[in-house]
């Protein structure tokens, strides 16, 4: 069994190697001679970055000092300051000492000190602020300040919780925090002081002051609820 083993793992080397991937990655500053490989090759193991890495793909677990910059990526990576991604199609969990993003589409976790940005996104952020963009995305956002600018299915829970647009964009889930502000439309419950929708709603208003614009009866203190 041992020999099978190491056979399949010598097999998956070579048919990764000849596709352009190499099993482990460094970067000091990543670029010219301090990146290895370099920024148009992949890595499918374990990537560290002393300063900047930067590369075309990874799976797998990828370390950096400082800024990590990948196009595709699944697995995991830790970085300092900020950890970048195009996609993350097969998974991954970011977690960054100051900023996450994912510039078009992905799925996974993002555990950042300051900030999460992602597009059309599925999973967790968590963040002192934690932005959503695009017109889908869905999972779950804990901040201080949690944003999805277009459409949003999934919770929310922090100080101030605001999604949708006037355009279409509505959210479908909960909302739990001090204020609570759907552009759009609304189908979900909504938790907190001050709780504001402004397009069609179906659910419940639970807070001080609750307010639906669109709703004959504007404004109704401590519990509405439209079915």
């Amino acid at each position: 069994m041992k020999k099978v083993g190491i056979f399949s793992i010598v097999i998956s080397l070579a048919i990764h190697a000849s596709a352009g991937w190499s099993p482990i990655g460094f970067g000091i500053v990543g670029v010219g001679d301090g990146q290895f490989p370099e920024s148009d090759d992949s890595v499918y193991g374990l990537n560290i970055g002393i300063l900047h890495s930067e590369l075309k793909a990874m799976r797998g677990l990828s370390v950096a000092g400082a800024v990590l910059s990948v196009r595709e990526a699944s697995g995991v990576s830790f970085s300092g300051l900020s950890s970048g991604a195009d996609k993350t199609d097969g998974g991954l969990m970011q977690v960054a000492g100051l900023i996450n993003v994912v510039k078009e589409h992905g799925e996974g976790v993002q555990i950042a000190g300051l900030c999460n940005n992602a597009r059309n996104y599925t999973g967790a952020q968590m963040a002192f602020a934690n932005v959503l963009e695009g017109p889908s995305n869905q999972g779950a956002q804990f901040g201080a300040i949690n944003f999805a600018t277009e459409g949003f299915s999934g919770l929310q829970v922090g100080a101030i919780n605001m999604a949708g647009d006037a355009g279409g964009g509505d959210m479908a889930g909960v909302q739990v925090g001090a204020v609570n502000c759907v552009n759009g439309g609304f189908r979900g419950v909504q938790v907190g002081a001050f709780n504001y929708v402004n397009g069609n709603f179906s659910g419940v208003q639970i807070g001080a002051i609750n307010v639906v614009a669109s709703s004959d009866v504007m404004m109704l203190p401590i519990l509405r609820v439209a079915f």
